[in-house]
């Protein structure tokens, strides 16, 4: 039982991370440019989910 909480424990902040990188990034580069880059490569989900 304790690997599979450390498990997921792990991937939760993997997860979280890589968000987090995701969104600072981009808004960097939306900050440096002063331009709108496009909602949906902001927001990945549009992407993922949209059918």
């Amino acid at each position: 039982m304790k690997k599979i909480k450390i498990e997921l424990a792990r991937q939760g902040t993997f997860i979280v991370a890589i968000l987090l990188i995701h969104f600072i990034f981009f808004g960097y580069i939306a900050n440096l440019y002063i331009k709108s880059i496009g909602i949906d490569i902001i927001f990945l989900y549009r992407i993922l989910f949209s059918p």
